[in-house]
């Protein structure tokens, strides 16, 4: 009979400092990449957020509710937050802070899902991940929610694999308060979790009841603000425009944006395929179908083969129940999106996945695992394949959503003073506000489908006419967003036209076309 081996306690410690070492380096690293470049102008987005953070607490409420579509917590502590120090970089830091926290909770959830090893590999993927980048670096309710929704899970990995403690299931049901406080997409990723435990452990009644407790507990924690999230619904920009008939689509089928948040689930940031004009002015329907075919055969390779290391890795283990937390963890909230996209026409984008795409890690873990176990050469290459794509898209990803700056700076040295310069709402910097030519929001509103601005108003033509009509030349100041896509600046390109201007020099800045015409 063989007698077992004896442990050298050196040689675990050994182990574990050396673990704990790569564990911290890698951590360095990700926050060091998240902090490049935090002194970037705010989208307009941001900007909202930083308006409100500035006021008092009563006031910055009560314009939550009115403006917005996004629970107090974030406004909340960026409020006291910028009370340390108030600038853009410093403002950015609370959550990349968020963000670095991701990693590290990432990796803790791989460690107690799939082990040591797998678990490096899945922080080495979160430090690079673009998307987890750019998401650290939005003034957006995106980085902290994917902190609490990581947090849970990890609580949650712990209750399944029995170590279901008071003080796990109460970390579970603050982490699942706190992240409705955050951001009403956790709502989708909470219920995603409850649906596995149902699915997956639904035998075990007791389990179930404490599951249903905790998340009683925790929606009676958010009662108090559902009121408030039902009125600010009406605010929601993504549910106010039509988006069913924006992007590639087949039928009902929304195949592009299907794509697009695959894509974000993969880890590729928000900018990723972002093109003026959309896609389809740059790609055929061809050779967008082309696109879509083989990111399904893709998608379907990978998922095969996650599946089939994780099928081998549970059964031997003898956990077949958490075979599927990854598969549910990060396809399920995306699926949920698309059911909402496709009753209320609204737009998910790339930044909501930030917490399903920390779960699909695991599945790119779980990947290269399968094929280390035939060609370790093959998932060598696979894995350096993988962080050659992220390491690419770092720049996009630190970068501003829009170049203000540079588009500043341009016109500042290009617009003659007697030129004009129209923009929508407001002048992009007031250097240029003595030669801006403002289209007022009280003249913009959309057709009843909610799929097309109207026709401005006679008024609002005739507005412009007397103050471009002395001027030889005219400049249209383009931002990528609603009044693009939704065809207010197709109407400028007319009213131009019929006036008598020629389009001659488009120059472009990052989602920031500068037009200039010509009499």
């Amino acid at each position: 009979m063989k007698m077992p081996k004896k442990i050298n306690s050196s040689s675990l410690n050994n182990r574990f400092y050396h673990s704990l070492l790569i564990v911290c380096i890698l951590l360095a690293i990700g926050l060091s990449v998240r902090m490049v470049n935090l002194g970037k102008e705010y989208s307009g987005d941001e900007s909202s957020l930083v308006e409100m953070a500035h006021m008092g607490l009563d006031k910055m409420i009560g314009e939550l509710k009115s403006r917005e579509i996004y629970p107090p917590l974030t406004y909340t502590l960026v409020h006291l937050w910028s009370f340390i120090n108030d600038s853009t970089a410093w403002l950015r830091m609370y959550f990349v802070l968020f963000g670095a926290g991701s990693c590290l909770l990432a990796y803790l959830i791989a460690k107690e899902y799939l082990g040591g090893k797998f678990a490096l590999l899945v922080l080495l993927l979160a430090v690079f991940s673009p998307l987890l980048i750019s998401v650290s670096q939005i003034l957006r309710s995106y980085s902290d929610s994917a902190f609490w929704l990581l947090l849970s899970t990890y609580f949650m990995i712990r209750i399944i694999k029995g170590k279901d403690t008071l003080f796990d299931w109460s970390a579970y049901t603050a982490a699942s308060a706190l992240a409705l406080y955050t951001f009403y997409f956790s709502a989708l990723f909470i219920f995603s979790q409850f649906v596995y435990v149902v699915l997956f452990m639904g035998r075990d009644k007791k389990l179930i009841f404490k599951w249903i407790l905790s998340l009683a507990a925790a929606g009676l924690v958010f009662a108090p603000w559902v009121p408030s999230a039902l009125g600010q619904f009406r605010n929601a920009s993504s549910i106010y425009y039509d988006w069913s008939d924006k992007g590639f689509n087949v039928g009902p089928l929304r195949l592009g944006l299907y794509v697009r948040n695959l894509a974000s689930l993969a880890g590729l940031d928000p900018s990723f395929m972002v093109l003026p004009g959309g896609v389809q002015a740059h790609f055929s329907k061809a050779a967008l179908a082309s696109i879509v075919v083989a990111s399904c055969g893709a998608l379907i390779f990978f998922v095969y083969n996650s599946f089939s290391f994780l099928k081998n890795k549970f059964k031997n283990a003898g956990e077949n129940r958490l075979l599927w937390l990854p598969f549910f963890l990060a396809f399920l909230p995306l699926f949920f999106s698309w059911l909402f996209a496709g009753f209320l026409n609204t737009l998910p984008t790339a930044k909501y996945f930030a917490v399903s795409h920390s779960m699909f890690l695991m599945l790119v873990a779980a990947f290269i695992g399968s094929l280390w176990s035939r060609n370790r050469w093959v998932s060598i290459i696979s894995l350096s394949l993988i962080l050659l794509v992220f390491a690419s898209r770092i720049p996009a990803a630190v970068s501003p959503e829009f170049d203000y700056r540079k588009s500043i700076a341009f016109l500042n040295g290009n617009l003659a003073k007697n030129d004009r310069l129209i923009c929508v709402n407001s002048p992009p910097d007031v250097s240029v506000s003595k030669n801006a030519v403002i289209i007022e929001g009280r003249f913009i509103s959309l057709n009843t489908q909610r799929s097309a601005y109207m026709p401005l108003p006679d008024q609002a033509w005739a507005d412009i006419r007397k103050k471009i009509n002395p001027c030889r030349s005219v400049w249209l100041y383009r931002v990528q967003g609603h009044f693009e896509l939704f065809g207010l600046y197709a109407q400028v390109d007319d009213f131009l036209k019929k006036e008598g201007y020629t389009a001659v020099e488009k120059h472009r800045f990052r989602n920031i076309d500068i037009v200039k015409f010509e009499k």
